[in-house]
Parts: structure tokens; sequence; C-alpha cells
């Protein structure tokens, strides 16, 4: 015998009678459905990413954008900063960096918001009894994309008067780290 059936004869039994719980199968239907809008979306910008490198995502307009050179702010080689050879991009506030540099330790890349990337400097030798304080960094949210494609954005909202926002990603040992700029429209 059958879960009480005849031997000889088959039926459907839907679910409800089955037994399952119709607030699981539901929020189960909901979950799955959101799950794939965000993927889809994420999906989406991943796959407009043709070629490796840093852009910048503001609304659904994705725009490649160069890095800053390193060059020395001191004679003795202790400060850094970077220069930019093309112009800066102007963009939204809500803008966010799109990574897709596989070797980059994305973990450790970092948001700055600066008054002035030109002359912002780094110390190599970090003693702040000695007036040396480097820029600090904002809290960031890195969300993988897939692909390898990262999105870092700012996700404080104080400071954001200041009217440079930057992305530093570090790189391996060996490898130069990478500084991107976008200036923040008014």
């Amino acid at each position: 015998m059958r879960f009480g059936l005849d031997a000889g004869k088959t039926a459907f039994l839907p679910w409800w009678k089955a037994g399952f719980n119709a607030t699981f199968v539901l929020l189960l239907a909901v979950s799955v459905i959101t799950a794939c809008k965000h993927d889809s979306s994420s999906e989406h910008i991943a796959a407009q990413v043709k070629s490796l490198g840093v852009y910048a995502l503001s609304g659904n307009q994705l725009t490649e954008i160069s890095a800053g050179d390193e060059e020395q702010r001191s004679f003795d080689g202790h400060q850094f900063g970077f220069k930019f050879t093309e112009p800066i991009m102007q963009v939204q506030p809500d803008t966010s960096f799109i990574v897709n540099i596989p070797d980059a330790i994305i973990s450790d890349s970092k948001i700055f918001r600066l008054a002035d990337v030109k002359s912002a400097k780094w110390h190599v030798f970090k003693e702040e009894d000695m007036g040396r304080v480097d820029p600090k960094p904002v809290k960031a949210s890195i969300e993988p994309l897939g692909n390898g494609v990262y999105k870092v954005k700012p996700v404080e909202t104080g400071s954001t008067s200041t009217p440079f926002l930057c992305l530093w990603v570090k790189m391996p040992g060996g490898t130069n780290d990478r500084f991107y700029a976008l200036q923040i429209k008014n």
C-alpha cells in the first residue's frame, strides 16, 4: 500500500495536502526572485566590463578611468603622492568604482575623500608627532559582481562636500599600487 492509496491507483496530491508549509514556499519563491534580480544587475554590470582596469559607474553609465602616477613629494623620498596626466573625470556624488584587476588585493583597497588630489601626500614613515599624517580613508563597501569584477563605493555619507573621490587599489609586492580619482560635480 502506498500512502493509504490502493496499490493499483495513482493520484496527484497537491502540495498543500502533502503537508508542505505554504508560508515557507512563498518565502522561498520571494527569496529566489530577489536573488535573481540582484544577480542579474550585478552580472549585467560585470558583462559591460570589456577590459582590465577601473571604471566609474554613475547611474547606468560605465566609463573607464586612468590611474595617476606615483611621484616623490620630498627630496628624501619619504613623501609621495599622485599626479594625473589626463583630466580627472567629473561625476555625480553617488558614483561607484568598478574594479577589474585580477591581481589586486581588493580587500586592502581604500576610498578617500580629498579636498585636493594634487597636493595630497602620504608618508613612507608615519610619525604623527612630527606632523606626518596621511589622509584618512572612509569606510567602503566592496561587492563582488562576478568574473573577478568588484564594485567599490563609500558607505559614509559625511564629508561629501570634498570635491574628489579617490580609490587606492592595493597590488601585491613588486607591483606599484594604483590610485584613481574622480571629481564630484557640485
